[in-house]
């Protein structure tokens, strides 16, 4: 036997067995893991004249597509501090940090915000928590947290409310003045042990910011009378809403009940007056979008607008409602996709405007001044209450 080759060959033989199991260890005993920051630009949030409303918080998900391993952070909208919600590393730091420490590999980054009273997350949590290779993110969808109208966590329940629009699923109201819903990703891109990178989101707006108006007309000439508030209830709000295409499902929608304010002719807010006779009536909302009614002339299910108007010293208030399938029409909100399954938004804001005076006196809805039967008021006061 040749010693000497033996002698050679015995060090590339012990250095080839160590590489080797460097390679193959086991990520779950040392895994190499990488100093990460996170920032939002919030751009997408100011670039128009509206002004929306800014999550406090944002959620960022990070999935490794190589060898998948994922992690969660909630971070600070503005400061980009946080922690680790779901596999943290074993050495955390103490309190909020804006270092976080990633597995070395290629990845897709989410971004989204978070709020439990109000939507339902059990496809993020799901995709978190499975390593289901079958699971993209595609198929995840955020969707409204739904209420019957008795239940306490319902925020903005008013007394005297009666529905006259009582469709589909009896828990199927959604919480008033709701959080928008904000998105973005980034994809791919490679964590490894370069210098401490910085990767900023350019969250993007799924849900619109809606504007719904009509004009009151008061009847003073008899009894001078003041209108102290506004409550309207619109039906027709898409549920469910798809994180990756933003395609909106409006095969199911829901309700809201939201209080109105009154403005001038410069947009200013006012107070209602004895002598005032018209008043134009506003309504705000953040929602994914409003379907309309399938004809002009159904009188319930989505695209319909309940109002109830309480007036000064008056003990009970004056109801009605009207049908928005015109003025849901005229505000272009959104594109049907061809399967009538999905809607795709054409824009962040728009503007439902109901063409039809409301016409009332002191106790009752007179009149609508639209008598075509399309774009007209209805009285559901107990003495004129339609079956529906």
């Amino acid at each position: 036997m040749n010693h000497s080759a033996i002698r050679y060959f015995l060090p590339l033989v012990v250095l080839l067995v160590a590489c080797t199991q460097t390679e193959l260890c086991e990520e779950t005993e040392h895994p190499h893991r990488i100093s990460t920051m996170f920032s939002f630009n919030w751009v997408n949030a100011t670039s128009d004249e509206y002004v929306h409303t800014v999550p406090d918080t944002m959620n960022v998900l990070a999935k490794r597509i190589v060898g998948t391993w994922k992690c969660l952070i909630q971070l600070d909208s503005y400061k980009a501090e946080g922690y680790y919600l779901w596999n943290a590393p074993e050495e955390l730091p103490e309190g909020k940090t804006t270092e976080f420490r990633l597995r070395s590999g290629i990845y897709k980054l989410l971004a989204f915000n978070r709020d439990d009273k109000e939507f339902i997350y059990d496809d993020i949590d799901n995709y978190i928590r499975t390593d289901d290779g079958d699971k993209q993110v595609s198929d995840l969808n955020i969707e409204y947290k739904r209420y019957s109208y008795d239940d306490p966590e319902l925020r903005g329940t008013i007394s005297y409310w009666k529905d006259y629009n009582n469709y589909g699923s009896s828990a199927n109201y959604i919480q008033p003045d709701i959080t928008p819903i904000y998105y973005d990703s980034i994809t791919p891109i490679r964590v490894d042990d370069q210098d401490l990178s910085n990767y900023v989101f350019k969250p993007n707006l799924l849900s619109q910011n809606i504007d719904v108006k009509f004009h009151i007309h008061k009847k003073v000439d008899v009894v001078p009378f003041i209108i102290d508030s506004v409550y309207t209830e619109i039906s027709g709000i898409p549920c469910r809403v798809n994180l990756a295409n933003g395609y909106i499902d409006v095969t199911e929608t829901c309700k809201m009940l939201y209080k109105n304010h009154f403005r001038d002719a410069t947009g200013k807010r006012i107070k209602d007056t004895n002598k005032n006779t018209e008043l134009e009536c506003h309504g705000t909302i953040d929602v994914l979008s409003v379907v309309n009614a399938p004809d002009e002339k159904v009188t319930y299910g989505p695209g319909i607008l309940q109002v109830m108007i309480f007036v000064k010293n008056r003990s009970m208030p004056i109801r009605g409602k009207v049908n928005l399938y015109y003025p849901i029409r005229r505000a272009n909100l959104y594109e049907l996709t061809e399967d009538g399954l999905h809607a795709i938004r054409h824009k962040r804001h728009g503007t439902i405007d109901i063409e039809a005076n409301l016409i009332i006196d002191e106790n009752f809805l007179v009149t609508s001044d639209d008598e075509s039967g399309f774009e007209r008021w209805i009285s559901t006061d107990e003495t004129d209450v339609i079956d529906i």
